[in-house]
């Protein structure tokens, strides 16, 4: 006899089922899955740029051409030549008007203590061109020179004139004083104290 176990069909292996699963594709990470986002633009790179300022001195007139009569003038300057530094000065301005050339020429008149011509140069100095960067010395030279021709009463108006229109600028200090002195000289010993008082 033929054993049972030989007379039942054997069967096939059968499969884990693990391996009857489908596989599952890997998970894409949720990081993937979002948009990507832009990269934030820098606060100050959405402000509008502002141009860069001018500089003060760059809104002057360029200056006068160095001129044969500027260049000697000059040489003439540093040996304290102010009467002829002047003439050549005067000279060039008729040539090459320029507001700087202006300005030097009263200053030479000045120096060389021609007052009257001085007063005249200044004067026009700071009524042609009164956004130049010296016209609060010129207007303060303007009131010394009334001081050294004895009038008073017209130095005091022109050093007020220029402590309202420049109470903070580099010629103030210097008017204040001058005021206060001027004041003392008359004996108007409480309008002098105020000027002083401004300085101080």
């Amino acid at each position: 006899k033929t054993p049972k176990a030989a007379t039942q069909p054997v069967e096939p292996p059968k499969t884990p089922k693990a391996a009857t699963l489908p596989v599952e594709p890997p998970k894409t990470p949720k990081a993937a899955t979002q948009p990507a986002e832009p990269p934030e633009t820098p606060k100050a790179a959405t402000q509008p740029v502002e141009p860069p300022k001018t500089p003060k001195a760059a809104t002057q007139p360029a200056g006068p051409l160095k001129t044969p009569a500027i260049k000697l003038a000059d040489k003439l300057l540093a040996r304290d030549d102010y009467e002829g530094a002047a003439k050549l000065l005067a000279y060039d301005l008729r040539k090459n008007p320029h507001p700087t050339t202006e300005y030097r020429l009263a200053r030479c008149l000045l120096l060389d203590g021609q007052h009257q011509k001085a007063l005249v140069a200044f004067e026009n100095f700071a009524r042609q061109h009164p956004k130049h960067t010296q016209v609060a010395y010129a207007k303060y030279q303007i009131a010394m020179i009334y001081a050294k021709l004895r009038d008073l009463p017209k130095a005091r108006k022109q050093l007020v004139a220029l402590l309202k229109s420049t109470p903070n600028g580099e010629t103030a200090e210097s008017a204040q004083i001058s005021l206060g002195n001027f004041f003392a000289a008359d004996d108007n010993f409480d309008s002098a104290l105020e000027a002083y008082t401004l300085f101080l």
